[in-house]
């Protein structure tokens, strides 16, 4: 199964919200069982300027990639056709 450019960047759209949610969960869940206190340290390995660039980027794709699917679904059940045919 070859996926095309458009497939490709939607399926790592949808990739990004769930591992940020899972992220953002974890984070949650750390500071519930400590005490109500996390500390993020967001340059330890000095990833900092490389995640300033990529998580904007990789927002815009997750959000055009929902927008993608719920496009292509309203307009596809709208017509008639089939709502998870690829294309």
């Amino acid at each position: 199964m070859k996926l095309s450019m458009r497939s490709f960047l939607i399926v790592c759209g949808i990739g990004v919200l769930i591992g940020n949610s899972i992220i953002l969960y974890t984070t949650w869940l750390m500071a519930f069982f400590q005490g109500n206190r996390v500390t993020v340290l967001i340059n330890n390995y000095g990833e900092m300027p490389t995640e300033f660039v990529f998580f904007p980027i990789s927002l815009v794709i997750a959000f055009w990639s929902v927008y993608q699917l719920m496009f292509n679904v309203k307009f596809k059940r709208r017509n008639g056709e089939e709502a998870c045919k690829n294309g």
